[in-house]
């Protein structure tokens, strides 16, 4: 089997990358699965914007530029369907083609961004992440099928945890920043210190994001929030596997939610307002919170910080 992927982030990266560096969400799926088909047997390449061309963990990595006339009998696009133009001769030669989407699926966008005409050209199947993305997709869109697969969890989330006591209160952020920080540090800033003045917040963001949604770290020195930079998948993982809870309010264009199914199996619960996927990703009270207004987030925060017997 012959699997090509064709990225649409525009990032330089491979396999390698993702051990040494952190990725969104787009690029580590993208690893993740094309390293676990190579694991399997197929021959996967993956081809992205820039970057040069090399070979890690089974997977060939190159720059659209020198696909040519890679021959495939599947060709994945991750949410531009603009992208199969790149591997037309494989598709001439009778290539599958999936359409993985990473991002909410809309008329808007779908027309705005000219990827209508070549949906209708190629006609592949759309593969969904979740749930709500595939329930809000416009059913009148021609693809040749659907289907629904929620991403998978690197291994080095899947070790197994020693039963620890309840930890310190101390709680992460490490969703994108605009993906509900601002609102996320307002809360915590007007309703955990007064009441838990020990509690701490790590928050995982870069400069640059932080100044895109205008959020100065000095105005939280006093409230027991921590800036510091993202960090790469095993780093990461310990860190959530010493903490206490991983606040993530949601965003309305949240399609799976990388960082709650991280958490999870980590074994962290999840404190959310459930917006976008978080409402399928964590179930009340069983692996997480679900609070939908501002005060209830704030509840929900300090239950998990305090609540042993909860936690």
């Amino acid at each position: 089997m012959r699997i090509l992927f064709l990225d649409c982030t525009g990032r330089a990266f491979d396999g390698r990358t993702a051990r040494e560096q952190a990725l969104g969400g787009i690029e580590t799926c993208t690893v993740n699965l094309a390293e676990a088909l190579a694991d399997a047997g197929a021959n996967v390449t993956v081809a992205t914007r820039s970057g040069a061309q090399s070979h890690v963990n089974g997977v060939d990595w190159r720059p659209f530029e020198h696909i040519g006339t890679e021959q495939a009998d599947v060709v994945i696009a991750n949410n531009d369907a603009r992208l199969f133009s790149h591997s037309q001769p494989a598709l001439n030669s009778g290539a599958l083609p999936l359409l993985w989407f990473h991002n909410p699926v809309g008329w808007a966008r779908t027309l705005r961004k000219g990827r209508l005409g070549p949906i209708l050209r190629h006609r592949p199947g759309a593969v969904f992440c979740g749930d709500v993305q595939a329930a809000h997709a416009p059913h009148l869109l021609p693809f040749r099928f659907r289907a629904t697969l929620l991403h998978g969890i690197e291994n080095v989330f899947l070790e197994p945890l020693e039963t620890r006591a309840p930890p310190s209160p101390r709680a992460l952020f490490v969703s994108a920043a605009h993906r509900g920080l601002n609102e996320t540090l307002q809360i915590w800033r007007a309703r955990v210190p007064p009441t838990l003045p020990t509690a701490t917040l790590d928050v995982f963001a870069s400069e640059e994001n932080l100044r895109r949604q205008t959020i100065d770290p000095e105005r939280y020195e006093n409230c027991g929030v921590l800036f510091r930079p993202p960090l790469a998948k095993s780093m990461l993982a310990q860190e959530l596997a010493s903490a206490r809870l991983l606040l993530c309010p949601g965003a309305e264009d949240e399609t799976f939610c990388l960082a709650a199914a991280e958490a999870q199996a980590c074994g962290l619960p999840v404190v959310t307002r459930g917006t976008g996927a978080l409402k399928e990703r964590v179930r009340h009270e069983r692996n997480g919170l679900i609070a939908p207004s501002e005060r209830g987030f704030g509840d929900a925060i300090l239950r998990g910080l305090q609540d042993d017997d909860l936690w």
